[in-house]
This record gives structure tokens, sequence and C-alpha cells, in this order.
């Protein structure tokens, strides 16, 4: 068996390098990953695709292989969206913070379960009325993709059907029943007749209450609904069904260069050139709030917010990388990675660490919200923990150019078995345009080693002071010595 290629540190393993260069990946169930880019409008011969890999594992080897390849034209793939109903990924079931367990919508006039004025709360019975919200919502409402091409995005939608020409061969571990397949639904022009480069898309979950959207109440919100951001500033809500404008937003000054919605569905984050990241109410179209730069490292230099990500968990905490507005030779000004979390109706900065490396690039969180990863412009990948924001893998060489998406694993055990997770922590993937994709396992011996060499490297920091003080205090008793000799 041939070894597997990796990085010049060793850290990362080479997964799959595709002819093109690649802007963005995202996982699309618990095994499969979109994966999109290309040369763009100009004649170099180089193609503007979308793929889809597969996750499979071949004697105990984890790779992706290629399962669908849709061609976009002159068209070049810049991001993309993923809605669709998981386990681990569905939103309207929102967790119960008495329970902390899957809360069930109860009808008009039915009020849950009380003994004695405390609830009564099945675990069981809980879980399996979860699971039957899953089912009905797989049969009810539409999982979808949008990929942003220039000026328009295409939608397409998801279908659990694996396509005949991608049939897996034998002796690889795969589940054919977990496989997707994604086809074209419609084009839609972000601004018709003007040069508007769409710069990011996200989806906004289903009202699970049903209230309808705000410009026709009477219509169930039963489909995701779309939402861009613009070259001008503008964010541009789409319906769910036949995607048609709906309301429009003018939220920086200047082009927006990326987006998030919260995992309930209430709230965006926006980022623009502008130097301003704003969250914003979806039902209201009101501000919410800002975050600021307000850490240490900002003082005397300017900063502006380059990703922004909700917590996949809690929706009150989310994570913003800043990086310098002007990038000096002599002064190295880090870029910074950002905890913030509302309280009481305000957003505060509840952590930040600067990050080793060229200016940051790209952002991810995992889906049970404990690891962040972020991507630099020098081709490096760090793995952080998101409670204490310490870092538990470092790739200094993990591409050769500048880092334009990563996205974490399914925490599934399917995904788990193919991406062998037993001794790892989590397991990422990064793109580049280098055209490589990329794997990052942050395993536990790693992290007791990085544990282990800062203890040491403060014991000898310790040791050496603690030798300093004795030879002063040698030097001092020598001293009195030699004077008393004299007298």
């Amino acid at each position: 068996m041939p070894p597997q290629l990796r990085s010049r540190d060793g850290r990362a393993v080479l997964m799959q390098e595709l002819d093109i260069p690649i802007f963005f990946i995202r996982r699309l169930g618990d095994r499969q990953f979109l994966v999109g880019g290309g040369g763009g409008s100009s004649k170099t011969g180089i193609p503007n695709a979308v793929y889809l890999f597969s996750l499979t594992n071949r004697n105990g080897r984890c790779y992706l292989r290629e399962s669908q390849k849709v061609d976009t034209g002159a068209a070049n793939p810049m991001n993309a969206s993923v809605y669709e109903v998981t386990s681990s990924s569905l939103a309207p079931i929102v967790i119960d913070p008495r329970t902390r367990l899957p809360s069930i919508s109860h009808s008009a006039g039915e009020q849950p379960p009380t003994r004695g004025g405390r609830l009564v709360v099945n675990a069981v019975s809980q879980m399996q009325q979860a699971e039957k919200e899953i089912m009905r919502m797989l049969s009810t409402v539409k999982e979808l993709v949008a990929v942003g091409l220039d000026n328009t995005c295409s939608v397409y939608q998801i279908s659990r059907a694996l396509p005949k020409q991608a049939q897996p061969d034998p002796g690889t571990l795969i589940a054919k029943d977990d496989l997707l397949s994604i086809l074209y639904r419609q084009s839609i022009e972000t601004v018709p007749g003007k040069d508007n480069i769409q710069q990011c898309c996200a989806f906004i979950p289903p009202d699970p209450s049903g209230n309808g959207t705000p410009t026709d109440p009477r219509k169930k919100g039963k489909d995701a609904r779309l939402v861009t951001g613009g070259s001008d500033g503008i964010v541009r809500f789409w319906t769910g069904s036949d995607f048609h404008i709906e309301k429009s937003l003018k939220a920086h000054d200047d082009e927006i260069t990326d987006m998030d919605v919260s995992c309930t569905g209430d709230e965006i984050i926006t980022c623009g050139r502008d130097h301003q990241a704003h969250v914003w109410n979806i039902k209201t179209g009101k501000l919410s709030d800002s975050a600021k730069p307000e850490f240490p490292e900002a003082k005397g230099v300017k900063y502006r917010p380059r990703k922004a990500r909700f917590d996949c968990k809690d929706p009150s905490v989310l994570y913003v990388i800043w990086i310098p507005v002007i990038r000096q030779r002599k002064r190295q000004d880090p870029s910074m990675l950002c905890r913030y979390r509302f309280r009481k109706s305000r957003l505060e900065l509840v952590g930040s660490v600067p990050v080793k490396g060229d200016s940051l690039s790209a952002l991810s969180v995992s889906p049970d919200g404990q690891y962040l990863a972020t991507g630099n412009l020098d081709g490096s990948v760090c793995i952080i923990r998101s409670d204490s924001l310490s870092v538990i893998y470092y790739s200094d060489t993990a591409h050769e150019t500048f880092v334009t998406d990563l996205e974490f694993a399914d925490c599934t055990f399917g995904a788990k078995v193919l991406t062998r997770m037993d001794a790892a922590q989590c397991t990422l993937f990064s793109v580049s345009a280098d055209r490589k994709i990329m794997l990052h396992q942050a395993d536990f011996h790693h992290a007791k080693l990085e544990k282990c060499r800062k203890w040491v490297g403060w014991s000898l920091v310790i040791w050496l002071i603690a030798l300093v003080f004795y030879m002063v205090s040698a030097v001092g008793v020598f001293s009195d010595i030699t004077s008393s000799f004299r007298g």
C-alpha cells in the first residue's frame, strides 16, 4: 500500500487534488462534502465546477471519493450554503434549558405535562418525538444547496439517492443509504442588470411556529429561506417556495464579506469592509448590536472583521476573526479570534486570542460547538478549543497558498468510523487555491504533548529565576566575606 501524501510538517494528509482552485467546502449529510471552484469567466482553460465527495474507508484509511460533478459553465462557484434536516443540525427542534432535551412544540391550548407544579421529564418519549419530527420534516421540507456564482445564485435540491454512475467499488466501506446527490432547481439573479457580485449566502431555517413570513403572515414557514450578501452592502431575503425577493436590508456602507445565521434562525451576523460586524434581528430587520474589536492588541491599530460564525448549539455565542486593516512589514500586528456572548441583549467580548501566522482568511465551528478552526493566508491551519480558546492542533505548511475554506466532519458514529476518529478529538477538512483538500485530526496525544511542553517551559523559567536569585545572593555573601577579611 503506497504511503499517504502529507504536508511538509507531516501533520496534514492529502485527500484529493483537483484540476481547479477550490474556494469552498460544505458538509452535506454526515458522510459527504460539497466542493466548488474554478478559473472564472476568463478564458484560461480552467473549468468551473461543483463536486460532491463521499467519505470512504479502505484498508483502514479514509478517502474522499468523487460521487457527482456539476459543470457551472463560465460562472465561478465562490461560496455556498446548505440546509438539510439531520439529527445534528435540525434547527427547529431547540434544546429546552429546563430539561436539556429537545423541546417539542405543543398545539394551541395544550400544556406540557406537570406533576406537583414541576415539569415531568420523560427522556425516552421526548427523543422518540424528536425522531418523529425529523422524519416528518424529511417528508415535507425541501433540503437545499445554494451556490454563489458571480452575480447569480444557483439553488439545488438535495436528493437522498445515489446516482447510478457513482456506485462504490467492491470492498469499499460505504453506506449507500446515507449518500446524497444534488439536482438543479433554479437560478437567482441578485441584482438584475447590475454588476453586483454575490459575496456570501446562507439559509434561514423554517419557522417552527408556522407564523409565516413578514410579508405574508398567512403563508406557513415550511421552507428554508435564502439570504444573500452583495458587494453593494445590501442583505437580500428570498422566499423559500419560489425564491422571489422578500425584503432587503442596507447592512454596510461597503461590500459584505461574510454572514452567518444563528441555529435558531432568529438573528444574522454580517461582516463588511467598512470595518463593522453587525448582528440583525431577522424578523424585525433591526440592529441588535455590533461586535467591537475591544481587545488590547487593537490599541493604536485598525482592525476589520474577516469572518464570523454563530455557535452551533448556543445562539447567544458567536465568534469573529479580526485582521489588521494595514499590513506592516516592520510591525506584524496579529490577527485575533474573539468570542462574544449576548448578555441582557448586549454583545460582550468574553475572550480573545492572537493566532500566529499570516492574516486569517477562514473560520469554522464544529457541529458540537466544542472546536474552532482557522486558516491563514500563508496556508497554515489551526484547531482551537471553543471554551478556553487554547490551541490543540497547528500545521504551518498545510497548504502552499492561502486557505479559502474549512469544514469539520460530523460527530455521528458513521462519520467517526469512516474518518478513524477513535484516537482523535475532531476531524477537519481544509481547501485552498492550491487545488488540494487536506485532512486534519487533533489527536489526544498531541494535546497532552503540548501541555507537557508548556509545563516544561514554565518549569525552566522558574528554575532560571531561582538560579539567578541564588547567584545574586551568593555574590552578596562572597562580597561580605571579602570585605570582612580586608577589614
